[in-house]
């Protein structure tokens, strides 16, 4: 029987051998077990219960496979199945939680016309088996459909279908929960751990379907197709309900987008502070514009790429986003002290330390390393610069804005230039011939280095040779580490530190016209303090603050 389905929802045969002493059978393995043990049963040590506590979605997920796999043996034009033993230890899930039926032992074959099979002998689980087929010895499809109902309220309850451990009127659980149902005490049964999980609509559909399942009287019964469509019903009012909600509980965050609690803004989108859970947690959220939404395949698809990225301390976590046409939100970890850009240009706030300015120039160095070398594919920010560059309480430097973003196939890709996407700080064979590479990011990175040494923005002067000077880009494992270089040196002097051997030091070609002289100085004169002239030295600002001044670089250091 099972060498001749062909369907995704049955465990697949993959061989056997068959010979006079042995029968052995190879299936697909299952990765995550029996459905059985994700809601009530022990681990496979034995010792603790299950730690995959089940989602009301993913439950569904694995009910609407389960069904169709039902569906498909019920339904096949040549020969069709009954079951005869559904229940939770027979619907198996693979690595990605994809259900699949097993254990066709007890199965009995029926030409697809036919409504019945006589069986001399009742064959099933305790339990689960049809009253119907139990008093008549009759079995139909439809009981296969029955015991798909106590697998529901399985489902639901997060109980085995008899647990003797209980009151004697809860001892069945098919009896409790269908008196539970009908005097509309439906919060009574459902599992603790699906608290606040389920929206009305999409409960209403569930137990509506698992109370049709368990009629007394087969021919009542849906088919596993009508059950089917129902389940997707379920699934879509989950999928509508969790989005209302949320994007209720986003209006109330931020007092109904409230102007007062914005804290940032551009063409495309709104930025909001917000509280949640009770004004216990600070949130950042964007509120993506109409113009944004233009383009709404590519900001979506980008922020499903931020989604993707594992925690890591130097980019802007992604705690969820809502969307939904016409809105398209994210919610983000909240950034205390701004973006580098506010420290840099904005003379109401106090000027950043060499020494600050050096680490905030290495978090966020690591950041786009991971963007660069630990993605199984290579991101391009595409818009690297001093605005998304954010600051959290400690100082900490987190990248943001991937609206750009692109992953990389190969070491080149060529991408259309939209007029919004223009900045100063792009690299010029991409402004000129849209050729993107991880060296783009390289040179914007540049820019960002000499913004933090000068505390001026960047122009644009693109009579160079772009070809052959991008390619002389370093690495940004290079960068980081020649500003970790910078970074010891500075330490070194403020510790008075003897250093007999030269340090690495800071060599970077990363932009057009300028290189990053400005930092080799600085790590220079704080190396070697004891060997700088005395016109020079006079010219330093002495004590705790680590800033210097040298007459050779007033003109762009601040």
């Amino acid at each position: 029987m099972l060498s001749n389905l062909r369907h995704t929802h049955p465990v697949a045969l993959i061989g056997q051998c068959n010979d006079c002493q042995e029968m052995i059978l190879v299936y697909e393995y299952m990765a995550r077990g029996t459905l059985a043990d994700h809601l009530y049963k022990t681990s496979r040590n034995q010792t603790e219960i299950s730690t995959f506590h089940l989602t009301w979605e993913r439950r569904l997920n694995i009910c609407i496979g389960a069904a169709r796999g039902l569906d498909y043996l019920h339904i096949r034009t040549d020969q069709s199945f009954i079951h005869r033993n559904v229940k939770t230890t027979n619907i198996l899930l693979d690595v990605n939680w994809v259900a699949k039926i097993s254990d066709f032992g007890m199965s009995k074959s029926t030409t697809s016309n036919s409504a019945t099979h006589v069986s001399t002998r009742v064959k099933g689980t305790f339990g689960y088996l049809d009253p119907d087929y139990f008093y008549t010895h009759r079995l139909t499809k439809k009981s296969d459909v029955y015991a798909f109902g106590v697998v529901f309220l399985e489902v639901l309850c997060g109980r085995p279908p008899v647990d003797e451990r209980l009151e004697e009127d809860e001892i069945s659980l098919t009896l409790w929960a269908q008196q539970c149902i009908k005097k509309g005490n439906v919060d009574r049964i459902i599992d603790p751990s699906l608290s606040g999980q389920i929206t009305p609509q999409s409960l209403k559909y569930f137990v509506e379907v698992a109370y049709n399942c368990l009629h007394n009287r087969p021919k009542e019964r849906p088919t596993m197709a009508e059950v089917v469509g129902t389940l997707d019903l379920a699934l879509v009012s989950q999928h509508k309900g969790r989005t209302e909600g949320i994007i209720g509980k986003i209006r109330v965050a931020t007092n109904d987008f409230n102007e007062g609690l914005l804290i940032g803004n551009d063409m495309f989108k709104n930025v909001y502070k917000g509280c949640v859970d009770g004004e216990t947690s600070i949130v950042m959220i964007k509120r993506f514009s109409a113009l944004a939404l233009r383009n709404w395949k590519e900001v979506r698809a980008n922020i499903e790429v931020h989604s993707l990225f594992e925690n890591h301390r130097h980019i802007v976590s992604l705690i969820g986003f809502c969307i939904v046409k016409p809105e398209l939100i994210g919610v983000y970890d909240y950034m205390e002290n701004g973006s580098l850009e506010d420290h840099l240009f904005n003379t109401n706030n106090d000027t950043l330390l060499w020494k600050e300015r050096l680490r905030i120039c290495i978090g966020a160095a690591r950041g786009l390393q991971h963007l660069h070398e630990n993605m199984k594919q290579k991101v391009i920010h595409c818009d690297i610069k001093p605005t998304n560059i954010l600051l959290n309480k400690n100082w900490v430097a987190k990248l943001t804005h991937f609206g750009f973003s692109k992953l990389l196939p190969n070491d080149t890709t060529y991408v259309p230039l939209m007029d919004s996407m223009i900045c100063r700080y792009m690299a010029p064979e991409y402004l000129m011939h849209g050729k993107l590479t991880t060296k783009s990011d390289i040179y914007s990175f540049g820019m960002v280095l000499l913004s933090v040494l000068c505390a001026k923005k960047p122009y644009y002067e693109l009579d160079w040779d772009h070809k052959s000077l991008a390619n002389r880009r370093p690495s940004i494992d290079n960068v980081v580490r020649s500003l970790q270089s910078a970074l010891l040196l500075q330490e070194a002097w403020e510790n008075h530190f003897e250093i007999g051997a030269e340090l690495p030091v800071i060599d970077l070609y990363c932009c057009s016209v300028f290189s990053i002289d400005g930092y080799l100085t600085i790590g220079g004169l704080s190396l070697f303090p004891s060997n700088i002239d005395d016109d020079l030295a006079s010219n330093l600002d002495g004590g705790s603050n680590g800033c210097l001044s040298n007459p050779d670089f007033d003109e762009f250091i601040r």
